[in-house]
């Protein structure tokens, strides 16, 4: 009788139970809610915490496609390239006319090495929006890695109409024209400009993927206009050191060192390039000469005649004794987007 007298209390505790597992469980997994504070945290520059509300989100709702586009963002600004691409492909997956997610995706491949796939996406991100200035300059920048010159200078063409005064579609196209060994038109795009020496990044883009002849195709039409440019000098020795030229790589060095004294990068890359020619003496005098001229520059005391250490080129301002790595080339230009950020 006890025991029929307490089961409507029971029962009727049921719903009330249920309820408060319910509001819990939308409260702590509300997609939404995650989302908007993960783009403050990406605004905040919280990458961690705004991927962890993110991943939170996507689970919540699996179908949520800017989650996945944003979660991509942060994963490859992390460095944390093969899941940016996976978020990037899931997006796209959920949303094949996404402009952003197929674009991402496209930056996503060229991160990875794949300009091919990245043309594809780039070229569906121009059929959704042919006024985009970043899938048209893009793809530009793809086409140029699949050595697709004539097509790229159409792609950028085209970026640049959309935006005259974008100081990165102008050195992209610059290039373009350069490697087409079309020189009138890459001056007159840089002499508007006045950008000429800037074009060393896009040199160094070359330089890291070493194709180094065509980091010279770039370089060698420009010398009258940087002849006074020490960083173009240091660059062209190193280029030249690689391709085992070494009259041109140590009369370019040297041309580094007169113009800019005080970088003692230039005889850093001219000792090496001494040395690996097997003219130790000469190598170990330059650097005796150097430590004198820079007394306080550790490197060059414990730099001399080791194994070559991977520099890209030289540069920088005088007397910094920082090795520059210029950073303009069309691979850098891999901004990962997403709206409101």
């Amino acid at each position: 009788m006890a025991a029929k007298e307490q089961l409507p209390l029971l029962i009727g505790l049921v719903p009330l139970i249920l309820l408060a597992q319910t509001t819990s469980s939308t409260k702590t997994l509300d997609p939404h809610e995650s989302y908007r504070k993960a783009v403050e945290n990406v605004q905040a520059n919280k990458l961690e915490l705004a991927a962890a509300e993110l991943e939170r989100a996507v689970k919540g709702q699996p179908q949520f496609e800017p989650a996945y586009t944003l979660l991509g963002v942060c994963y490859a600004r992390l460095g944390e390239l093969d899941l940016a691409h996976k978020a990037f492909q899931r997006a796209v997956r959920l949303n094949p006319k996404s402009l952003e997610a197929r674009n991402n995706l496209g930056m996503s491949y060229l991160a990875l090495g794949k300009p091919q796939e990245a043309v594809l996406e780039f070229q569906a991100s121009v059929a959704l929006d042919p006024k985009n200035v970043s899938a048209a300059s893009n793809l530009g920048r793809a086409q140029l890695e699949l050595k697709q010159t004539p097509a790229a200078i159409n792609a950028l063409l085209q970026a640049r109409k959309l935006s005259p005064g974008d100081p990165e579609i102008v050195l992209a196209l610059a290039g373009a024209y350069l490697l087409a060994h079309d020189l009138p038109k890459a001056n007159a795009l840089l002499d508007a400009a006045g950008i000429h020496e800037e074009m060393l990044g896009v040199a160094n883009h070359y330089v890291e993927q070493g194709d180094y002849r065509r980091a010279l195709d770039v370089l060698l039409p420009l010398k009258e206009r940087l002849s006074r440019s020490a960083p173009y000098h240091g660059m062209l020795g190193f280029i030249y050191s690689r391709l085992g030229e070494t009259i041109p790589a140590l009369e370019s060095l040297q041309s580094a060192m007169r113009l800019d004294p005080k970088n003692e990068n230039y005889d850093l890359d001219l000792a090496q390039v001494l040395e690996e020619k097997d003219a130790h003496k000469a190598a170990a005098e330059l650097l005796q000469s150097a430590i004198l001229t820079h007394p306080d520059s550790g490197r060059l005391y414990v730099s001399g005649l080791g194994p070559y250490s991977g520099r890209t080129a030289s540069g920088g301002q005088g007397g910094s004794g920082k090795r520059v790595i210029f950073r303009s080339g069309p691979r850098d230009r891999l901004h990962y987007a997403c709206d409101g950020l």
